[in-house]
């Protein structure tokens, strides 16, 4: 199986969009161009495009089910024990493993402190489904964020599907 990473874009690339990331707060980006570094290649593309693994598999809603989790080392170890068992993404999967350490993932989605989400409430309740906000991730092999963490992004969503736009809703008084 070959490297995950995507070609590298020049210094004078990486400059701008440092400057323009700078300038403009992380909760009102549109989407990033880039994918952050993860300690470990995973391909999207291939666990839920060609396995065919539904979201829910690999994240659990634990309640109260406000974040969708992240799978377990141990969960991903029943089927690597013996699929691409000595590829060095699964050493470092043995890795954590073996320390008990969770697998440092960068998130890639983030919402600021005041803000309420409900994983919950917009894929069991609403009846959503995570491409909705997280894009075909079944074609990805590196994730970046598919849609905006923007309140007006959010607002928009909850006046197309006739939802509730209360404040209350999503943040909380005093």
């Amino acid at each position: 199986m070959g490297s995950f990473a995507s070609p590298s874009p020049s210094p004078l690339v990486l400059a701008g969009l440092a400057l323009s990331v700078a300038m403009v707060p992380d909760t009102i980006c549109a989407q990033e161009s880039t994918a952050p570094t993860q300690p470990i290649a995973f391909s999207h593309k291939l666990h839920a495009g060609t396995l065919q693994l539904a979201c829910s598999e690999c994240h659990k809603l634990p309640e109260p089910g406000d974040r969708a989790g992240m799978p377990a080392e141990t969960f991903c170890m029943q089927c690597h024990l013996s699929v691409a068992a000595d590829s060095p993404a699964i050493a470092r999967l043995r890795q954590y493993v073996a320390t008990g350490e969770p697998t440092p993932w960068a998130q890639i989605y983030t919402l600021p402190d005041f803000v309420y989400f409900s994983h919950k409430a917009h894929v069991q309740s609403a009846k959503l489904e995570c491409s909705a906000c997280h894009g075909a991730v079944e074609k990805q092999d590196v994730l970046v964020r598919e849609q905006p963490t923007s309140m007006q992004w959010c607002m928009d969503c909850h006046r197309k599907m006739k939802a509730s736009v209360e404040c209350n809703l999503c943040h909380s008084p005093g």
